[in-house]
């Protein structure tokens, strides 16, 4: 089974989900706007034909997908208390249709195997069995 990266915070939320309850994050309401406008990063089902579903989460298959996904806010990402995190998952639901990386998974547990700060993400932090 693949490993998955994705950005997240303690909580297991990420950016684009925080966001929607966290008005004070400015640099990344202005990541997900641009975002939104951007062909570059489509929707979970523009790029993976596949609606997300409660206990479904985005991520890529490489580090470097996910840190191009995120270039340019990686900092901002890091100062809101997001960090690296990589889960063996339980299930790959869908794959992205375009390139991207994107992949819609289910987590195997709420704890990612590892956790890296975004900024240094080939240095880990903490790391599970």
């Amino acid at each position: 089974m693949p490993l998955v990266y994705r950005v997240e915070n303690k909580n297991g939320l990420g950016p684009y989900r925080y966001v929607l309850g966290h008005q004070k994050a400015k640099s990344l309401q202005k990541m997900t706007e641009h975002h939104n406008l951007s062909s570059d990063h489509p929707a979970p089902y523009s790029d993976c034909r596949r609606e997300m579903s409660k206990g479904d989460f985005c991520g890529f298959l490489s580090k470097p997908q996910l840190l191009q996904w995120f270039k340019g806010y990686l900092r901002a990402l890091e100062k809101e208390g997001f960090f690296l995190a990589v889960y063996a998952p339980a299930r790959l639901l869908a794959r992205s249709k375009r390139g991207t990386g994107q992949v819609i998974f289910k987590k195997p547990n709420r704890q990612p195997r590892a956790k890296m700060k975004i900024a240094k993400a080939d240095i880990p932090l903490k790391a599970k069995g």
